[in-house]
């Protein structure tokens, strides 16, 4: 355990882009804390040591994670993506313990999450006195998505921006044209297999293999600018070394998340990895890896599943010493005998 504890703030204190964010807000950032608090509170009701707490201690549990969880999408309508995700999996695990309750905490989780930024324009059309205009389409990222890019593959353009604008701002006039452009795209994909798999490759690829997490593109300079150095790092000579550093980071974060998964799978039976909810986070990724696959791209919006692979990296690389020791003393073993 203490391995572990060491790598998990190896990792946090060593995550250059994290740190690189500070002077950038976005939503990310201040969204995922208020999801790791209603993640931690669901968890800790999803622990079998629950069912012996206070039904004061209970509620207080069922408050937060409620409040949190639907606050994260109040900020950052992304986190949609990872509620979804673990709720999937809580559900499942509270109806194989039977415990029904929980399952209304997660309805009303749900249900929050979903009506909270309706709810939030409707209070605003109300003071106002007018009806305010829906925005740039989601059907338009979704086009956007599957379009080329100057950065790369996916990545912004402009289409949806375009759509809204050429659409007189309606927003069904929008979704018609957006959903014309999917038409051609997913016509012209089965004409070129070969490009499609290309394509979405190197969407893959631009997003999940960027270890900066375009933290030096996505971060403005404010405050009067930056100094030399900082400029520097973030575009200059020096810009390299943060680079290669952010790469190797990412690289030991990746790695580490599968000695969990493939060392974790060895202890499963019987032990603490037997439960669903152990794997909580990484469901969260799976289920943003499949969004982003089909969303507009960009490897910022990578950064929250970063954060998230961070204790599965950590209890990885936490968990690989004592899994080689006992491998020595098993090959040790039968070479004696």
């Amino acid at each position: 355990k203490d391995g572990m504890r060491v790598a998990y703030w190896l990792f946090m204190c060593c995550n250059a882009p994290l740190l690189m964010y500070t002077s950038f807000v976005y939503g990310e950032i201040p969204s995922f804390a208020l999801f790791s608090i209603g993640l931690y509170y669901l968890l800790r009701l999803l622990h079998p040591t629950c069912g012996k707490a206070s039904r004061k201690a209970s509620f207080s549990y069922a408050a937060l994670c409620f409040l949190s969880l639907v606050g994260s999408v109040f900020l950052r309508k992304n986190s949609l993506i990872l509620i979804l995700a673990v709720t999937i999996v809580a559900v499942l695990e509270g109806l194989a313990s039977h415990r029904y309750r929980l399952l209304l905490l997660l309805a009303a989780c749900l249900i929050g999450a979903f009506s909270i930024l309706p709810a939030t324009v409707s209070i605003y059309e109300r003071r106002s006195g007018s009806r305010l205009s829906t925005g740039v389409t989601a059907l338009s990222y979704i086009a956007m998505g599957m379009q080329e890019a100057s950065r790369a593959d996916g990545w912004y353009n402009g289409f949806n921006f375009n759509a809204y604008q050429e659409a007189g701002m309606d927003a069904e006039s929008a979704n018609q044209a957006s959903m014309q452009a999917i038409r051609e795209r997913l016509q012209y994909f089965k004409g070129h297999p070969a490009y499609a798999a290309k394509f979405y490759r190197n969407k893959f690829l631009s997003q999940w293999c960027d270890g900066t997490y375009a933290s030096r593109q996505a971060t403005l300079a404010t405050f009067g600018g930056r100094s030399t150095f900082f400029q520097s790092l973030y575009e200059g000579g020096k810009s390299k070394y943060y680079i290669a550093f952010c790469n190797l980071f990412q690289d030991a974060l990746y790695l580490g998340s599968l000695f969990f998964c493939i060392l974790a799978g060895k202890k499963r039976a019987g032990g603490p990895f037997g439960r669903l909810t152990s794997y909580l986070g990484l469901v969260g990724c799976f289920g943003g890896l499949l969004f982003h696959m089909l969303w507009e791209a960009n490897s910022r919006y990578i950064l929250p599943y970063g954060l998230l692979l961070v204790p599965y990296a950590a209890y990885g690389w936490g968990m690989l010493p004592e899994f080689l020791s006992l491998r020595q003393k098993k090959l040790s073993s039968r070479r004696g005998s």
